[in-house]
Order: C-alpha cells, then sequence, then structure tokens
C-alpha cells in the first residue's frame, strides 16, 4: 500500500543503496539509471508532511477508540462534587447560608452543636437505660430496589433489645457476629421517649418548622440508629420536606443529587418515591444517563450537621455503628417553594399538608434565626416542656382514640408529663 512505503524507505537510505559498491570511476551515462529510479521512487512515495499527517491521524483514531473503550470499561458520574462545610463560628454564616443554600443545594455545618450531650447520646447503654420502654422500627436493606429507600420493614423491636443485638460492645465495633445488620429509622422522640427532648435542641434554620407547630401528625424529630453496613437506597423523603441530620456517633457516607438534575431523575420511580439505581455502585451501563449526572458526597463526621434541601434524593451507607437524630421540616421562609415545587405535582397534590393547614401556616413570619440549637418546645411554640405536655397530650389521646398503635406512646407520655406536673383526665383532654 502507498501509506507502507515511507516506513521502508526514504531518500537518504535510497541514496545509500544505489551507490553502494558502485565504481566512482564510472561514466557519467551510466547514473542515469539510478536518478531516474531515484526520481521514480520518489514520485510514487509520499511526502514528509503526508507522512506525517497519516501518522497524526492514526494516532487520533487511535484516541478515539481509546477513548471508547475506556468510557465502556470504565463509565462514571459527570462529575463527583464534596458538599461544602461552614464553620458555624464564621462571620455572615446565616447570610450566606440563605444566600448559596438554602432550597438550593447540600451543606455540612462544623461547630454548631456544642450545646448538645453528643457522647451522651453516643452511648447505646445510655439510650437502653432511658428509653427503656421504647421501640424502633427496623429496616433490612433489598438488592433490587423495589422497596422505599431499599428498605424492607420488618416491624418493631425494643431499643434495649435493638442495640444489644445489633451493636457489638464498645459502640463502634459493628453488629455482633452472625446478625445481619438491620437499619432502625425514625423513632418518635416526643411520642416513644420525651425525656430525650429535654438534652435536644433544633438546629436554628429548622426552628420555625411549621409542621412541628401546626401538622399534628409528625413524628419529628426521630433517632436513627444503624450498626456498620446498614443502607438506604436513593430516594426523596415524605411530601418532600427538607430535612437535617445531627449525628452523635460514627460515620456516615452521604451521597445525593440536586432535585432537577436529569441524569438521575430518568430512574425515578413514583410509586415508590425512589429510584432504581445504587448511588454508590451504579451499573452504568445498565443506567447510561447517570453519566450525565452530578453527585454530591461526603462522610459525614460526629458532632457535625448536614442539611438536605426540599427534594433532594439521597441514599447512606454506615461506615461505622451510628447514632443520629433527624427531622423533616418546613420552615416559613421556603414555604411558597415547597408549594410550588411539590404541591403542583400529582403525587402530593391531594394531599392536606399541602391544602389543610394554609390559614396556620401563612401567619407566621420568616425571621433571621442563628444556626445555634433551639429547644424543641419553643420551636412548637410553648414557653416549657409541661405546657407542651398540655399542648401535645390531647392531640396525642385523640390520635389514640383512632390507632392502637398510638396508645402505647400515650402511656409513656402520660408518665413523662406527670413527672412535669401535668395530668389531665379524659374529660380534659376531651376539651382541647
Amino acid at each position: 500500500p502507498r501509506t507502507a512505503r515511507p516506513f521502508s524507505m526514504d531518500g537518504n537510505e535510497l541514496r545509500q543503496r544505489s551507490s553502494a559498491g558502485a565504481d566512482t570511476e564510472a561514466p557519467r551515462e551510466a547514473e542515469a539509471p539510478r536518478k531516474r529510479v531515484k526520481k521514480s521512487r520518489r514520485k510514487k512515495g509520499m511526502s514528509t508532511q503526508q507522512m506525517l499527517m497519516s501518522v497524526s491521524g492514526s494516532l487520533a483514531g487511535l484516541g478515539v477508540i481509546g477513548f471508547i473503550v475506556f468510557w465502556y470499561v470504565n463509565p462514571s458520574y459527570k462529575a463527583v462534587v464534596q458538599i461544602d462545610r461552614l464553620d458555624a463560628s464564621q462571620p455572615g454564616l446565616m447570610e450566606l447560608f440563605y444566600e448559596k443554600y438554602h432550597t438550593k443545594k447540600p451543606v455540612i455545618f462544623t461547630g454548631a452543636l456544642k450545646s448538645l450531650p453528643l457522647e451522651k447520646w453516643a452511648s447505646g447503654e445510655y439510650l437502653s437505660k432511658t428509653c427503656s420502654e421504647a421501640q424502633l422500627p427496623v429496616y433490612e436493606a433489598v438488592e433490587d430496589n423495589s422497596e422505599w429507600a431499599a428498605l424492607k420493614d420488618i416491624g418493631v423491636m425494643g431499643l434495649p433489645e435493638y442495640f444489644d443485638k445489633h451493636f457489638a460492645p464498645p459502640l463502634g465495633s459493628g453488629p455482633k457476629d452472625g446478625v445481619k445488620p438491620l437499619y432502625a429509622l425514625e423513632m418518635s422522640l416526643r411520642r416513644e421517649c420525651p425525656l430525650l427532648l429535654e438534652d435536644y435542641g433544633v438546629p436554628g434554620f429548622a426552628s420555625d418548622d411549621l409542621l412541628a407547630r401546626f401538622y399534628t401528625k409528625a413524628a419529628w424529630p426521630t433517632l436513627i440508629a444503624g450498626p456498620k453496613g446498614s443502607r438506604t437506597g436513593l430516594h426523596r423523603d415524605t411530601h418532600n420536606f427538607a430535612f437535617y441530620m445531627v449525628l452523635f456517633a460514627g460515620k456516615k457516607w452521604w451521597r445525593t443529587f440536586l432535585d432537577d438534575d436529569a441524569g438521575s431523575n430518568a430512574y425515578f420511580r413514583l410509586d415508590l418515591n425512589a429510584f432504581t439505581f445504587d448511588p454508590f455502585d451504579p451499573d452504568f451501563h445498565k443506567y447510561p444517563r447517570l453519566q450525565d449526572a452530578t453527585v454530591y458526597e461526603t462522610v459525614l463526621e460526629p458532632g457535625e450537621l448536614i442539611y438536605i434541601p426540599e427534594g433532594l434524593p439521597h441514599g447512606v451507607r454506615n461506615l461505622e455503628d451510628t447514632v443520629a437524630v433527624s427531622g423533616n421540616f418546613l420552615d416559613a421562609r421556603s414555604l411558597g417553594y415547597w408549594k410550588e415545587r411539590t404541591c403542583a405535582r400529582r403525587e402530593w397534590s391531594d394531599s392536606n399538608a399541602c391544602w389543610g393547614y394554609d390559614h396556620e401556616f401563612n401567619k407566621v413570619v420568616p425571621k433571621n434565626w442563628t444556626i445555634h440549637p433551639v429547644p424543641y418546645h419553643e420551636v412548637c411554640g410553648y414557653k416549657d416542656l409541661a405546657e407542651w405536655c398540655r399542648g401535645f397530650m390531647p392531640q396525642l389521646w385523640k390520635r389514640a382514640k383512632k390507632h392502637a398503635d398510638y396508645r402505647r406512646n400515650m402511656d409513656h407520655v402520660a408518665t413523662y408529663c406527670k413527672g412535669k406536673g401535668v395530668e389531665l383526665t379524659e374529660e380534659e383532654l376531651a376539651k382541647y
């Protein structure tokens, strides 16, 4: 082929071979055939410029092929971005939060929880002793993402039993040998163990929570515990509410996507409010549009606080034994945004949370809060926990009349409130 000629013989080589062994005294006419051969071969050959262009084209082709092979063998997200961290002591913190992150992007706060009993709550022994009658909803991870958050509901388990069975002492050692890790999610502090509320405070940006004040169905804040190896699949929370998490013990690997990320949303299941792929180990060939997705991630450390805006899908893997408190919330500042983005969607358009509380929600004026925790009873609109008892017990009693599960909760709360000097008869409860 013509493209092979330049690699077999160039002009200098040809001249050397033409003159090799020749008699320097030979007649000049004997040189003519050699010159004609040289011209003939140059004419049939390729110039240096053409040769370089051919080589460049070949290399470019190999580069494209290599890229395609690499893409097929090693596909990835469009980008993996670390979630920002903000120091609670930095000047202008809340202004920055509301401008850059609120309703927009996840963010982590460090140094914001110094007033909370981090070390005490990190002890399974303390929680088991303090909440000896509490029950935890527990879940088992499933591989096929056929359940919300890739979690199968196993039922409930007593809190002391759960920590004894699933957390090998000391806390952080992982589940006991031979025990499949179960994830304990959403144990309501106010229903199962109100004593913990005395030590707890809600992060400032969530302290004008409309749900805590008016939405009586709300269970938050809730205790979340998971041994090393437990996890959730990628999901959105109910009603696309924003939420926060305070981590007391262990390390959590988080991954989340922005609400309008087209790559991840291509695999959203409306019926589950969750996703069909594993955000930590996705099959890019099965879910090719993930290569257009940008994932945000972090490893949350003890004592840190994470904020996840409305509608952001998220998943977690527990790298160590973990204990945390989480809360979905709806603050007055984001009310309009939430209704526009959530209540217009068909899956939530008929929800009472969207339309049944407007007369209450619209009364609350947004405030400029600090990041520091606010006592739970103040978030609910009460001056102290005794007044909170008088307000909450009638709500719980009303629900216990319809749902058997709440009757046990009513006993817990009544016992706690009695210690606060608050006892209400059924007649008094019915009046509220």
